[in-house]
């Protein structure tokens, strides 16, 4: 196929390429431009769930509940306060231990009878264990032991080694603690009730038993096990609280920014001819001496539990009430030692039927919690001594997680306004953060947290009083868009080579006719030109016959002219039909001397300048040679400086140089050219067209000789390029 053609063929096919590969560029673009806005929406959807979990499960930052028991306070044992523990669907107390280490269980309550006839009341449920079956494709079993609290028992202990009290279904079976599921098991609500008054019935309204807490007693080999998990259980339960010798309470809180105090229990008789009953203590406080030499004085607010009490409230601020030394002063709380406050053990009990006496041993009080409400503009994050509870997802209420959050690895960190913190909830996350780890974490002002491989970005809100620290891991999101990607380029780059395969094909096909009427063309101008050669030979012949007879005159130099011209065009279509052809021309390339050939050439054109008037001003470098084609870059450097001559201004001067540079040579070709069209520059070596209309009959040629010129750079796989500035025409030719 002729360069022409395969020039045309390229373009398109470039052409093509490109737009193809915008347009599948900007497609893949927009698309991950889409999937990012996607997936950052979800992102942000599942941070406000987050958000929305933390509200639905804080606690009331004003408001501090205290379990009154000393956690962990054996080193083979455990306290588990039932308030704190996760319920079942059922409302049983899921405990999260494993059975086969356990000893045995107290389970630590009360049970009242509001009946004053009964003689007797008892009250209980069980405790309940998975127990797989030996075919593992079966569902698994569940057996329990029962529990009872008779009349006066505050207390009831169950043995998980004994082996023959197991029941299922109601009947005794034998089995070893050892073979249940060592996961958790479970404390039942309260099953049936029953009274002296009532004895056929299984739930006796009148009786009633809540229990508070339950002590775990570990087996021996676990017992450095259990210390363990006891400092855990300790760092999760909010100012852990100690006992000094007397057993009161030691309650680490700053008195002086404490509203009121609520305490929590149970009072009950076994007295039942008692028709009131109450018992009381003291929440007590330091109050430095003015000389600082001297001990400080403990002053209190008395505090009184009566029949049916179960909870009592102490109004801190109230100035008029304090004692000291069984005597009432008047004292301010915000003297008072900021380290911390104690409730008392019992100092009293009695009732109606002992009065006088200050320790009724009837009457029995328990304490089981301290409610603490703080003043305006305190918070328990700010609380002295106050630490922050730890806890998950497994620990809240299921229903208030939504599904949406399994997708994302998350946790959230609660504070107050002042980013005191109030509440660590590891999530669903791996992470396992404690107080000093999440305080540098939020306050090293972070929006991104890496940990386990998983990038975490946090979103910060608050409803004007806690706000909520939500990290949710995006490392899922960035692995949708990493895959989203791939995918992306793997098919785009796809598609890219399946167009390219077919836009080839089709350029082919495009561009056919147009190769096939070129191929007609060469071969018209080529059989045409030579068919010309004979009439031309046989015109010229009979003009040199009639001058021979008749003489020169007019007709016969008008035939002479004539048949030159033809005989040039004619040369010159084959010269160009020839150079399309460049197979024809690989044995005809030698190294010459560029220098000597451009130099001849302008030997032959300045006698002719001089006629016309006009002056060439050469500036050629010696010894520059080239591998070409001599007759042909001979052809190339007359045409060019034929041009000039022809087409320059009157008493214009042609400049020629010829010069080396980098390795290549490069000749150019000058002329001034007053009127020049720059419009005419990208047709100047189309065939047979010629620039300057208004005197192209005047000038001699065919609008050939750029295209030959053209066809020899080629040729040569050289460049050839025109350019008009300051009204002169530059020709470059780059060899």
């Amino acid at each position: 196929m002729d360069r022409e053609i395969k020039r045309l063929r390229k373009k398109f096919f470039v052409l093509s390429s490109v737009i193809a590969f915008t347009v599948i560029f900007v497609v893949m673009l927009v698309l991950n431009i889409l999937m990012q806005v996607y997936y950052n929406t979800e992102l942000k959807a599942a941070s406000d769930m987050l958000t929305q979990t933390a509200y639905a499960n804080a606690a009331d930052v004003s408001t501090e509940r205290i379990p009154l028991k000393v956690s962990g306070n054996k080193a083979s044992g455990d306290v588990i306060h039932l308030a704190d523990v996760q319920k079942n669907d059922s409302g049983d107390n899921v405990i999260e231990k494993d059975p086969s280490t356990i000893k045995c269980i107290k389970l630590i309550g009360s049970i009242a009878c509001t009946d004053d006839k009964a003689g007797w009341y008892c009250a209980g449920g069980g405790i309940g264990f998975e127990l797989p079956d030996e075919d593992e494709d079966k569902p698994a079993h569940y057996i329990y032991k029962e529990y009872k609290f008779n009349r006066e028992d505050t207390e009831v202990k169950i043995d998980f080694t004994s082996d023959d009290d197991f029941l299922e279904d109601g009947k005794n079976i034998k089995t070893d603690i050892t073979k249940v599921s060592k996961g958790a098991f479970t404390v039942s609500a309260v099953w049936w009730a029953s009274s002296s008054e009532n004895s056929s019935a299984l739930s006796d309204k009148s009786v009633s038993l809540t229990i508070t807490d339950i002590e775990i007693e570990y087996l021996g080999d676990n017992a450095e096990e259990v210390s363990d998990n006891n400092s855990t259980e300790s760092a999760a339960v909010p100012g852990s609280i100690e006992q000094n010798d007397a057993g009161d309470y030691i309650i680490y809180r700053d008195p002086t920014t404490i509203k009121n105090i609520k305490l929590i229990g149970n009072i009950t008789c076994t007295d039942e001819k008692a028709g009131w009953f109450c018992a009381g203590g003291g929440v007590y406080f330091e109050l430095p001496d003015t000389d600082k030499d001297k001990s400080p004085k403990y002053i209190y607010k008395e505090y009184k539990f009566n029949r049916d009490n179960t909870e009592i409230n102490i109004d801190v601020t109230n100035k008029e009430d304090f004692v000291e030394n069984g005597k009432y002063i008047t004292a301010d709380i915000a003297d008072v030692s900021k380290e911390k406050f104690y409730i008392s053990c019992v100092w009293w009990a009695s009732s109606s039927e002992n009065a006088l006496a200050l320790e009724d041993k009837s009457v029995t009080l328990t304490l089981t919690d301290v409610e603490i409400e703080y003043l305006e503009n305190v918070t328990i994050g700010s609380s002295a001594n106050y630490v922050a509870p730890v806890r998950d997802f497994t620990q809240l209420d299921p229903s208030s997680i939504p599904d949406s959050l399994d997708s994302y690895s998350s946790f959230y960190f609660i504070t107050d306004m002042n980013n005191d913190l109030i509440e660590i909830n590891n999530g669903n996350s791996k992470c396992s953060f404690d107080t000093e780890s999440a305080k540098a974490l939020i306050s090293g002002g972070n929006i991104r947290y890496t940990a386990d491989e998983t990038e975490y970005t946090c979103t910060i809100k608050d409803n004007s009083s806690v706000k909520v620290y939500a990290f949710i891991g995006s490392t899922q999101a960035q692995q949708s868009n990493d895959r989203l990607l791939l995918v992306s380029v793997l098919s785009g780059g796809g598609m890219m080579v399946i167009l390219l395969f077919l836009i080839y094909f089709i350029s082919g096909r495009a561009v056919r006719p147009i190769s096939q009427s070129y191929s007609k063309q060469k071969e018209f101008i080529s059989n045409a030109s030579h068919e010309l050669k004979l009439p031309i030979t046989v015109i010229s012949a009979t003009a040199d016959l009639m001058e021979k007879k008749n003489g020169p005159d007019r007709l016969t130099d008008c035939i002479y002219a004539q048949v030159k011209k033809m005989g040039r065009l004619v040369n010159e279509m084959l010269s160009l039909s020839r150079l399309s052809e460049p197979k024809r021309y690989d044995d005809a390339f030698e190294e010459f001397d560029l220098s000597r050939t451009v130099g001849n050439s302008l030997l032959y054109f300045e006698s002719r300048a001089f006629e016309e008037k006009k002056q060439i001003i050469s500036d050629i470098e010696e010894s520059v040679s080239i591998k070409g084609v001599p007759e042909k870059i001979g052809d190339l450097v007359d045409i060019l400086i034929d041009n000039a001559l022809k087409y320059s201004d009157e008493n214009g001067d042609i400049k020629v140089t010829l010069k080396k540079v980098k390795n290549k040579a490069v000749f150019t070709c000058q002329n001034p050219c007053t009127g020049f069209d720059s419009e005419d520059i990208p047709h100047l070596f189309d065939r047979f067209y010629r620039g300057d209309k208004a005197h192209s009959n005047e000038k001699e040629g065919f609008g050939l000789g750029l295209s030959i010129a053209k066809e020899t750079m080629e040729l040569h796989h050289g460049d050839i390029k025109v350019e008009y500035k300051d009204g002169n025409v530059l020709f470059t030719v780059t060899l």
